[in-house]
Order: C-alpha cells, then sequence, then structure tokens
C-alpha cells in the first residue's frame, strides 16, 4: 500500500512523506505506482523544501522549514491529486494528516 502522510504545523502545510507501493503490478509495470511517483516528485521540486529519498524503502521525505504560499499551494495540490486516486485505488493508496511541532 501506498502512504501520504500530510504534515502541519499552525494551520500550515510543512511537509509531507510518500512511500510504500501499490500492489497493482510489478514494480516497473504499476500504473498507480508511476503516477504517485511523478506527482510526489514534481511537487517536492516546487515545493522548495528539503527532500530526503530513500530508494531502498521507497520513500520521499519533504520538510518545508519555511512555508509559504507556494508551499501551501503546491502540497494541498499533491494531496487533491492523491485524493483522486485514492477514490479510484481505496485499497492501494493511503492518506493522513499528522500535527506536527516547529
Amino acid at each position: 500500500m501506498i502512504s501520504a502522510v500530510f504534515k502541519r504545523s499552525g494551520g500550515k502545510y510543512v511537509g509531507f512523506e510518500v512511500g510504500g507501493h501499490s500492489g497493482l503490478a510489478e514494480a516497473g509495470s504499476d500504473v498507480l505506482c508511476a503516477a504517485v511517483s511523478a506527482a510526489t516528485e514534481l511537487a517536492a521540486n516546487l515545493a522548495g523544501g528539503e527532500a530526503r529519498v530513500d530508494e531502498a524503502a521507497a520513500k520521499v521525505a519533504v520538510r518545508i522549514p519555511r512555508p509559504d504560499e507556494n508551499s501551501e499551494r503546491v502540497i494541498s495540490a499533491l494531496r487533491g491529486q492523491l485524493e483522486s486516486y485514492s477514490e479510484e485505488y481505496p485499497d492501494n493508496i493511503r492518506i493522513t494528516e499528522q500535527e506536527c511541532v516547529l
């Protein structure tokens, strides 16, 4: 299962973590994994934060040290995109939110 955790502090997005495999198909042939990976990579590049990639765990973590309007829009758009995937594949992707203290 793909897990997406959106992190907030003071009402603002301060990061996200996306990882795992959907299990729809073999690695390299999984359309859901490919779509989630593309959306996550784009958001990580546009949000302007600090990204960590753990290839072995198939996980990307992005931390936004100084959230602004741009990072808020980008992360909100990623969440919306992943939620649309979750509606179509509810057994393969889980989205949660976590309150963080900076």
